[in-house]
């Protein structure tokens, strides 16, 4: 026999999926505490609704069933699917009775549709089982953990006078630790009176770390901190150490060139012989007794020949030579005059230099002359490097007529000396 369209849509509706997933997913579910009764209850009666609900489904008839009846029956039993599933995963009860929400609808759905009363009566029956039976867990239960916490406060009993005793003891310690605290005992001052004296003494210490710490890492406006202080001197030695680094390379290039110039002199150690290399030093030592044995050697010729000359020429060697001696003295006249010139005219300019150089400013009117304030040492120092140029070979040319004009007269003196000495002879 065939079953008709609405059989079939009964039997392929996909509540069907779902209402079997509420049963086994119900069946599997408990509550945590049993000692909650609204929770036990709630359950309970969730599980006798669905056992009432699973029954009526089984007895009605498809055929006298709209399809839209099972269209809201499914979208309710999803519902409260989902509020089990949720209640399984975080055990919040308000999941159990949104779900008995959902299960009263279903039971608004699939009431009018019951077809024998026997069969009502049996769903009835089953669920009242169910409710009993799930109550009667639920009572085992709650005697079970009612046992369990009366053993419990019993331990708890004895644990608490132990406790009791315990605490006495310690509040005798108190005690003794609080007269120790605020009284004190023996000519011992109290620990409170100690310990304020302790917090005095490290406020005042802390007072000094942090001026301590002010001195050394905090600059102030009119105070340096000691460790930019220390960072500038070691900056400092820093600059220091490099100048004295390139002063003792200078000073080390130096030595290298006064032992090359000892060597020069002196001669280098020879080291497998064990003597020095003749040095300019010997050389000059060995020309020098050369000159003297020379200077010996011609002053004895010149004797012999100033002897023989003598002996041969005496007048006339003497007037020659007077006569001679005359034309050379009068022949330094016009160098000493020219130099003499040279030496006035160089003073002239020193003294002129020295006028225009103290002369500050000049006013054509009304005529002033404002002469140069006097200035420090170092502006003087500048000044006169300034002025090098025009004093160096004025100066220069005063020191060079003054010495030569010296030469040239005590070259006339000693060829006079020497006329008048021929003279006399």
């Amino acid at each position: 026999m065939t079953q008709s369209r609405w059989a079939d849509g009964f039997a392929r509706h996909p509540f069907q999926e779902i209402w079997s997933g509420i049963k086994n997913d119900l069946e599997n579910t408990e509550v945590d505490d049993q000692t909650v009764t609204t929770s036990v209850t709630e359950l309970a009666r969730l599980k006798r609704v669905v056992v009432y609900l699973d029954e009526i489904i089984s007895t009605v008839d498809p055929d006298l069933t709209p399809r839209s009846v099972w269209d809201n029956f499914h979208s309710q039993a999803n519902a409260c699917w989902q509020q089990i599933k949720s209640y399984t995963s975080n055990k919040n009860i308000g999941h159990i009775q949104q779900a008995n929400e959902n299960a009263d609808n279903l039971l608004t759905y699939v009431r009018p549709f019951m077809v024998l009363p026997q069969e009502a009566v049996s769903a009835l029956q089953k669920s009242a089982q169910t409710y009993a039976s799930q109550l009667e867990s639920h009572v085992v239960s709650f005697r079970d953990i009612s046992d369990s916490t009366l053993s419990d406060i019993k331990k708890d009993r004895e644990g608490a006078a132990s406790r009791l005793r315990d605490l006495v003891k310690t509040s005798d310690k108190i005690d003794a630790l609080a007269k120790k605290l605020f009284d004190g005992a023996d000519g011992v001052a109290p620990t409170e009176a100690q310990i304020d004296n302790l917090v005095a003494d490290i406020a005042a210490k802390s007072t000094q770390i942090n001026d301590l710490h002010t001195n050394l890492l905090i600059d102030q406006p009119d105070k340096t901190s000691i460790h930019t202080q220390t960072k500038n001197a070691e900056m400092e030695i820093i600059v220091r150490r490099k100048e004295l680094t390139k002063i003792l390379e200078e000073a080390q290039e130096c030595i290298r060139e006064l032992d090359d110039f000892h060597e020069k002199i002196f001669g280098k150690p020879e080291i497998e012989k064990g003597e020095k290399s003749k040095g300019l030093k010997f050389e000059l030592d060995t020309r020098v007794e050369q000159l003297k044995a020379f200077e010996m050697d011609q002053q004895a010729k010149h004797k012999v020949l100033f002897d023989k000359i003598d002996s041969l020429l005496p007048g006339a060697a003497s007037a020659g030579l007077a006569s001679a001696y005359r034309s050379l003295k009068e022949s330094f006249n016009t160098p000493i005059a020219n130099y003499t010139r040279y030496f006035y005219f160089s003073l002239g300019l020193i003294a002129l230099g020295t006028v225009v150089f103290a002369i500050e400013q000049i006013t054509a009117w009304p005529p002033s002359i404002t002469f140069t304030k006097i200035k420090d040492w170092d502006e003087i120092l500048r000044s006169l490097v300034g002025k090098a140029g025009f004093v160096i070979p004025v100066v220069w040319l005063a020191l060079f007529s003054g010495t030569r004009r010296s030469q040239y007269e005590r070259l006339q003196q000693e060829y006079a000396h020497k006329e008048a000495f021929c003279i006399v002879i």
